[in-house]
C-alpha cells in the first residue's frame, strides 16, 4: 500500500536523473556549432544580453543621480510625463524579459491629467533653474537679466 501512495524512492530518482539527464543534453544540443552563421552568433549574442544591459542602465542612472541630481531630477520628470501609451508599451517589453510582478501594479494606475499638467510646470522651473545655476557657474560671460534678477532674490532669501 505505501509504495502505491508515495511511490519508491529508486525509481523516484532513476526518474529525476533521466530528466536531469535530458535537459542538460538539450541545453548542449542548443550551444553545439551546427553549420551557425555569424548573423546566427549575432542574434544569440544579443539575446543574451538584453538583461545585463537594462541591468547595467539601472546602475548608470544611480550613477548619473550622483554625478549630476538636477540633470537626474529634469530626466526623472521628463519620464513622468511619458504617454501612457508608450508606457504601457516598455513596460510590455520589461514584462517580457522580467516577468509580470514588477508591473501588475503599475498597469492600474489612472491618468491624472491635472498631475500631468502640475509636472509639466515642474519641468519647466526645474530646467529654467538648471539653465540659470549653469549660468551662474560660467564666469566668462556676464549674466542675463534674468539670472540676476534670480540670484538677487537668492540673497534676500539668504538673510
Amino acid at each position: 500500500m505505501v509504495p502505491k501512495l508515495f511511490g519508491n524512492k529508486a525509481a523516484k530518482e532513476r526518474y529525476q536523473a533521466m530528466a536531469q539527464s535530458s535537459a542538460m543534453q538539450q541545453y548542449a544540443a542548443e550551444f553545439r556549432a551546427f553549420d551557425r552563421t555569424w548573423l546566427d552568433i549575432l542574434v544569440d549574442s544579443i539575446n543574451r544580453l538584453i538583461r545585463p544591459t537594462i541591468v547595467a542602465h539601472v546602475i548608470v542612472s544611480f550613477w548619473y543621480l550622483v554625478i549630476s541630481p538636477e540633470g537626474f531630477g529634469i530626466l526623472m520628470a521628463k519620464l513622468a510625463l511619458a504617454p501612457q501609451w508608450y508606457t504601457y508599451i516598455v513596460m510590455g517589453v520589461i514584462l517580457f524579459w522580467f516577468g509580470q510582478r514588477p508591473v501588475e501594479k503599475f498597469i492600474n494606475t489612472k491618468f491624472d491629467k491635472e498631475k500631468f499638467k502640475e509636472g509639466m510646470n515642474v519641468v519647466k522651473d526645474m530646467e529654467k533653474n538648471f539653465d540659470l545655476e549653469k549660468e551662474m557657474d560660467d564666469t566668462s560671460k556676464p549674466l542675463s537679466n534674468r539670472a540676476i534678477l534670480e540670484w538677487n532674490e537668492r540673497q534676500k532669501n539668504k538673510k
